[in-house]
Parts: C-alpha cells; sequence; structure tokens
C-alpha cells in the first residue's frame, strides 16, 4: 500500500467505500454528526432568539432598553450616514433654486431672503 485511506484499514478509496454498514452504526454516526444547538431566550420576556443573535434580547425588549449616550451618539451618527432625518417624509418635498425645502414656511423665508439679496 503506498497510501492509506479512512483509518489506514483500507487499500484503496473504492475499498474503503465499499464496505456495507449497518443501520445501527449509521444511527450512531448520525448521533455524533448531530450538534445540538444551545437554545437562547431573551432575558426580559423570555421569547426564544435566533440562533444568530448575541445580544441576549428580543427586537422587542432591545427597543426599550435605556441607551447611553454614546450608543445615542452612534445611533444618530448611523441614521446621518444612511441619509435618515433632515426632513419630513410624510410631508412632500418643495424644490426651490435646486435645494429641498421642507414646508410652505421654508419656501416663504427662503424667497424672502432671495428678494433682499441675502445668502
Amino acid at each position: 500500500m503506498t497510501e492509506k485511506f479512512g483509518s489506514g484499514r483500507f487499500c484503496s478509496r473504492a475499498c474503503a467505500n465499499s464496505r456495507v454498514i449497518s443501520e445501527e452504526t449509521k444511527e450512531k454516526i448520525s448521533n455524533k454528526l448531530k450538534i445540538e444547538k444551545c437554545k437562547k431566550y431573551c432575558a426580559i420576556c423570555g421569547l426564544e432568539l435566533c440562533s444568530g443573535n448575541k445580544s441576549g434580547y428580543c427586537a422587542n425588549c432591545s427597543r426599550k432598553l435605556p441607551k447611553t449616550e454614546a450608543t445615542k451618539v452612534k445611533l444618530s451618527n448611523i441614521a446621518k450616514e444612511r441619509g435618515f432625518g433632515g426632513f419630513n417624509f410624510h410631508k412632500p418635498n418643495i424644490l426651490y433654486n435646486g435645494i429641498k425645502l421642507d414646508s410652505s414656511y421654508e419656501l416663504i423665508v427662503a424667497e424672502d431672503l432671495d428678494k433682499n439679496s441675502i445668502k
């Protein structure tokens, strides 16, 4: 034999693959290969969490947790980077000289500023 296949008990890959495996052995192998996933539950409400959850809280409970100032600043910066805030989504935007305005009051002020040559 020039190579070892499997645990070294077989002369070739074909020989290693040709053995007959009993149902009992298949069951033993299957049980060894199964990985029991540790179920996680929300620390507040006890709801079962997804396996990828790292916080230990469900989405509803994590929103209710008090946030530190550092967390508030971080969330604010993320919102600014993604373009949230700054104008109201529920009202139609008003374009004036290529600038988006949030209300008709801003439009009146912008027009008055232009009339008086104020930048």
